[in-house]
């Protein structure tokens, strides 16, 4: 009945793709809109919220193209006050409208040798921590037999909820190569500064990562980065997938080798909030296979250890957890799709297991739905310097994504945690075209 409903809203129209050689500038993008309203006891909050992504141009042809994302809130009931369950950054500007401009830059193509050349407020996520700055950024193309190329950026770092900017700077360079079959080298240098009210920070920071392909079934990487004169930390990365299967495994190594307190917030916004973090280090495994058509399974086993344990406090936690999930697809009737999961946990304090399960169907082709339950020994709230812990999540959700540029999505979820009890309902629409 409810894929019946949906059968009679009319259907977007999909714009006509024109030749561009006679159009004229292209543009492509998406606006989606949510209205999310909040409640638990005497609490409430209801926004309506505002994306827009475009592009303008193609650089297959055209010599400069644009990008451009904003975003913007409306609170619908007022702002809450600071001792409200839901107050956030953005109430924190004291009115009820509030704006955000993710990115707008402009992108030359008709410079000889260069693949980038770019300038406006823009994001780079390769280097060591993601730059975020409105300046400028060029890159040079691959040359030679070791495709070696190099790069610069710098300007101003973005902070969207600071009211000043003086005496703030970002920059940084890096040189990378592809030196031998399946391989890529980068090294990376960025310098931030951040005048703050209590002194001017300033930060150096290194990084060098090494990605590998070894065959056609295994990549490995491996990152290191140090602070000033110290190592700041290390990483290590595994995935291997096996060619004639859908066998995946993966694993993953990282280890803070020094305490990280205050930095230029380009390279830590969390810290004045969150407060130091101690040396850890943290082990990731995970498997993923089908068997037949009807029986698909994950399973994965996650630690955390701290250099010491004494440091264990807030944001700070030694832990085990082993996990699997199963999924039915194809089993029960009427289409119903079932995945249960099972966790362990092991904990300084704590030993216990604890379950998770999503029953899905698909109707039509056009619309799914979903109900299920999950939960999180430890859930951040970064925006209230909270941290939750033992939450069990339920939630129901319907989505319709047709064939065309229209995508409706309704979700509700119920928070259970040992301080309250939290409703969240969000109703989203995405047009792209």
């Amino acid at each position: 009945m409810i894929a019946a409903l949906f059968a009679q809203l009319p259907q977007a129209a999909v714009p006509a793709v024109q030749d561009p050689a006679t159009s004229g500038l292209e543009m492509h993008g998406q606006v989606a809109l949510l209205y999310r309203a909040r409640w638990s006891g005497q609490d409430s909050d209801q926004d309506l919220g505002e994306t827009v992504d475009l592009e303008f141009g193609n650089r297959a042809h055209d010599a400069v193209t644009a990008s451009l994302s904003a975003g913007a809130r409306l609170d619908l009931d007022g702002v809450p006050s600071g001792s409200s369950t839901y107050y956030s950054l953005e109430d924190t500007r004291g009115g009820s409208f509030d704006a955000r401009l993710y990115h707008a830059y402009l992108d030359l193509h008709s410079a000889s040798g260069w693949e980038v050349l770019r300038a406006g407020r823009q994001t780079i996520v390769e280097t060591p921590e993601t730059a975020w700055f409105d300046g400028v950024r060029a890159e040079l193309a691959e040359s030679g037999s070791a495709r070696l190329r190099f790069g610069a950026y710098g300007g101003v770092p973005v902070e969207l909820y600071s009211d000043s900017r003086t005496g703030d700077a970002l920059y940084g360079a890096f040189a990378e190569a592809r030196p031998w079959k399946g391989a890529r080298v980068r090294a990376d240098w960025m310098h931030a500064e951040d005048d703050l009210r209590l002194g001017q920070l300033s930060n150096d920071l290194y990084g060098i990562g090494v990605w590998q392909s070894l065959w056609t079934s295994l990549r490995v990487d491996a990152e290191y980065t140090r602070l000033e004169e110290k190592n700041r930390d290390v990483r290590l990365r595994a995935n291997w997938s096996a060619s004639d299967s859908d066998l995946v495994l993966r694993a993953s190594w990282y280890q803070l080798l020094e305490p990280q307190g205050a930095l230029a917030q380009a390279f830590d916004p969390f810290s004045s909030t969150l407060y130091e973090l101690e040396p850890y280090e943290q082990l990731g495994l995970q498997a993923s296979k089908s068997f037949g058509a009807h029986l698909q399974l994950q399973a994965g086993y996650d630690a955390r250890r701290l250099a010491h344990s004494q440091d264990a406090g807030t944001y700070n936690h030694e832990f085990d957890r082993g996990w699997a999930t199963l999924g039915l697809p194809g089993v029960l009737p009427a289409a119903l799709e079932l995945s249960l999961t099972g966790e362990l946990w092991d904990t300084q304090d704590s030993s216990f297991h604890t379950f998770g399960a999503e029953l899905s169907r698909r109707f039509d082709e056009r619309l799914d739905a979903s109900l299920g339950t999950s939960y999180a020994l430890y859930k951040y709230d970064l925006f209230q310097a909270r941290e939750l812990d033992h939450v069990r999540s339920w939630y129901a959700r319907l989505e319709l994504d047709r064939s065309g540029p229209l995508r409706l999505e309704l979700r509700y979820e119920f928070e259970d945690e040992p301080t309250g009890q939290y409703h969240d309902l969000r109703l989203g629409a995405t047009w792209r075209f």
